[in-house]
């Protein structure tokens, strides 16, 4: 309902910058935008939940703007020795992070002012001004909580909640939807065996760093694209492409900003 809410003044946003014929302002206008709007929807729609649950909110509208791809590709052009265009790569992706970060923050000041004295797991209590007129920078530790339906398991939103998401990546890179079949399993089959890493399992049984959790998924989203290229002809850069927006850590470098 939050994201809902939150979708079109995103829309609005770009659909201004390109009345204007200012498409970079984008990246300004769109967290500019959802800083504005997130507390005020938070407010109403937060169910006594911790400030940290906003953070889905923030990065879901954000997510075409996130510079993740950007630091994945100056990491591969730096390992196959083109230094120069691969540091150019990082840094603008790190500029972009900053920006989005930056923009976003300002526009929280609106209505997110003191925010986080009365929403945080640990209320800033008494704190009030900068520190508590921030957004949340940390994800919630328990991101499936009791008070969620019996339903909202992690396979029911990694397999099915994600689905949408998935075929707005496999459109927003302009693959052709008689082409979608190979890169959408490749994507289902990534986000399945990442959820499976970080929910399903523990310290007693497969838990293992973030970091490892991230080459699982991308070396089975990459070793089925590979089959897909097999089968389907379709060359196996293609498929991972869509993956990226979604595995790549554009939302983490915003989040070191904050």
């Amino acid at each position: 309902l939050g994201a809902a809410c939150i979708s079109p003044f995103v829309v609005l946003s770009y659909r201004a910058c390109r009345a204007m014929e200012t498409p970079y302002l984008e990246q300004w206008l769109v967290p500019f935008a959802i800083g504005v709007v997130v507390p005020v929807v938070w407010r109403f729609t937060n169910n006594g939940q911790d400030l940290c649950h906003t953070l889905p909110q923030v990065f879901g509208p954000m997510l075409i703007h996130l510079p993740g791809a950007e630091i994945v590709w100056g990491a591969m052009e730096i390992m196959m020795g083109s230094a120069v265009h691969g540091a150019t790569r990082l840094v603008k992706g790190l500029m972009q992070a900053t920006q989005l970060a930056f923009f976003l923050a300002v526009g929280w000041q609106f209505f997110g002012r003191n925010l986080a004295s009365s929403w945080l797991a640990e209320p800033l209590t008494g704190d009030k001004g900068a520190v508590a007129s921030l957004p949340d920078s940390q994800w919630c530790p328990e991101p499936f909580p009791a008070s969620n339906p019996d339903y909202m398991t992690w396979p029911f939103v990694v397999g099915v909640y994600n689905i949408p998401l998935n075929l707005l990546c496999l459109a927003n890179v302009h693959i052709p939807v008689r082409d979608w079949a190979g890169p959408f399993l490749v994507g289902q089959v990534g986000l399945i065996v990442l959820g499976f890493t970080q929910f399903q399992c523990t310290p007693d049984t497969c838990q293992f760093p973030a970091i490892i959790q991230n080459f699982l998924a991308a070396v089975a989203a990459t070793t089925v694209a590979m089959i897909v290229e097999l089968v389907q002809r379709l060359p196996a850069p293609v498929s991972v492409i869509p993956v990226l927006f979604i595995f790549a850590p554009g939302s983490s470098a915003v989040l070191s900003v904050l």
